[in-house]
């Protein structure tokens, strides 16, 4: 592991100190795993086109793709 130094907020840092003794977990685990969680999220929305976004929600019903494609396509 690589040592860096990170300031914060004094409130977040108070935060940070009362979740860490909650959990009875090392401050430094909550930040690396909070930075990791941001960066697994950073890298696959960048990594997927945007057209990807239409079915992140649920809301696409995979049966109704014919239906969906006449209604919305545009063979510009």
């Amino acid at each position: 592991m690589e040592k860096t130094t990170v300031y914060f907020p004094i409130s977040l840092k108070s935060e940070l100190k009362i979740a860490a003794k909650r959990q009875n977990r090392s401050e430094a685990q909550l930040i690396r795993e909070a930075v990791a969680t941001y960066l697994e999220d950073e890298v696959v929305d960048e990594a997927l086109p945007k057209s990807f976004g239409m079915v992140s929600d649920g809301s696409f019903n995979a049966a109704e793709d014919e239906a969906f494609l006449a209604e919305n396509w545009n063979p510009d």
